[in-house]
């Protein structure tokens, strides 16, 4: 899904990446500290169309 979502312009970063140990729950973290609104919601738009 990663991958799927990244052709579409959209970076998402799996949960293990960010745990020392293995995660608890399987998930993927959005990265939308630098977008204003409108860029969010595309990105939410374009996520929503993958998944």
């Amino acid at each position: 899904m990663i991958s799927k979502v990244a052709a579409q312009g959209v970076r998402v970063y799996g949960m293990s990446a960010h745990c020392l140990g293995r995660p608890k729950r399987i998930g993927v973290m959005l990265g939308y500290s630098r977008m204003g609104e409108a860029q969010i919601r595309e990105g939410i738009r374009r996520f929503g169309q993958v998944i």
